[in-house]
This record gives C-alpha cells, structure tokens and sequence, in this order.
C-alpha cells in the first residue's frame, strides 16, 4: 500500500460507473455549448451596435478558457510521461514570460 497516494482510504469509482458520468457531463456541455454558439451567432447576426460589448466579452470569455483547458490538458499528458510536440506550446509561449 502507498501510504503517499492521493486517494489513501478512499473507495475509488467503479469505471463504469465513472465513464456513465463523464458521458452525461459531456453531452450536457456540448447541448450547452450549442445553445450558446446559436445565441451569441443570433446577435452578431443582427449588426447592433449595443451588443458588441457582449460579443466580446463571450468571445473573450471563451477564448480564456479555451487557453485555460488546453494548459490543463498539456499539464495532464507532461505528468504522464507523454513527449508533446514544441510545435503546440508556440501559441502559448509569448503570454508566459
């Protein structure tokens, strides 16, 4: 047993279990993410001047986190010994100094 493990006395989550969660996570994010791409295309769509503050405040919103996501995902696959491409971390590079 590791006594350093980051789960020590804890019942794990049968993977089935986990997977059927993960599923409906999934599917609930992307019917969200449709309903909002519909809207925000719906105001840019209709030329106002009025909303450009909340076009770009979701694009905004939405690029972060994008960026936020994928550091996660570059930080998840670094852990777990896998080789990542310079090539992906060139659109990241200027905003970390």
């Amino acid at each position: 047993m590791d006594r350093d493990a980051h789960d020590l006395g804890l019942i794990p989550i049968p993977p089935m279990l986990d997977y059927q969660l993960d599923t409906i996570a999934i599917r609930w994010m992307e019917n969200t993410m449709i309903e909002m791409l519909k809207r925000l295309w719906k105001i840019l769509l209709g030329h106002r001047r009025s909303s450009w503050f909340d076009v770009f405040l979701v694009i905004f919103i939405l690029l972060n986190n994008l960026e936020y996501v994928y550091e996660a995902q570059l930080q998840y696959i670094q852990e777990h010994g896998a080789e990542v491409s310079k090539s992906y971390n060139k659109p990241l590079d200027p905003y970390h100094p």
